[in-house]
């Protein structure tokens, strides 16, 4: 994770063992972004949960070529080397985060810094 601001490197993730092929940050949820590698492992991080363990994976059984998060930020389209495009639509409660959340990814941050 990169600060445009401070122009540097806030945190390094590690939960891919393969080529990333694509990621993309969740438009309504403010810490949460979904990525996916050259084996077909999809991840969703929710950095006021966990900096290290995905809140979400699954894995195709093909190369994942690109995913998007809607407007709504709750479907998440996944597109992968056979041609098929799939549709994820998660509940409200996988969104919700409290203070508590707030503080440990504050602190999380202020780590790498």
């Amino acid at each position: 994770m990169w600060s445009i601001l401070k122009n540097q490197c806030l945190y390094t993730f590690k939960h891919h063992n393969d080529p990333i092929t694509c990621a993309h940050w969740n438009s309504y949820h403010p810490a949460m972004f979904a990525s996916a590698d050259s084996s077909g492992n999809v991840m969703i991080m929710n950095l006021f949960k966990s900096f290290e363990e995905p809140v979400y994976k699954t894995r195709y059984s093909d190369i994942v070529f690109s995913l998007k998060w809607d407007s709504s930020g709750q479907n998440l389209a996944i597109t992968d080397g056979e041609g098929n495009v799939v549709i994820k639509t998660f509940s409200n409660d996988f969104f919700t985060y409290s203070n508590d959340d707030l503080k440990f990814y504050e602190s999380n941050i202020k780590h790498e810094n």
